[in-house]
């Protein structure tokens, strides 16, 4: 009798459809949520971006903060 953290090992199977059953899964069941999907995608890339732009921009304006508040 296996215990509550014990899984039972089996064989693994492997869809025998990928892409058929993306394409199904995306057009019938995912198709009331197109805008709402498209907004998440876009602001996922936005977020992104400006983990990657923030930085610089940061490190920029206090280097100019700095020159400017020195003797």
């Amino acid at each position: 009798m296996p215990g509550p953290m014990r899984r039972q090992q089996g064989a693994v199977q492997k869809a025998k459809n990928f892409k058929g059953t993306t394409k199904k899964l995306i057009k019938d069941y995912l198709s009331k949520y197109k805008i709402a999907i498209t907004v998440v995608i876009i602001f996922a890339i936005g977020s992104t971006i400006f983990n990657i732009v923030g930085p610089k921009i940061l490190g920029n304006a206090t280097t100019e903060i700095f020159e400017r508040n020195c003797w």
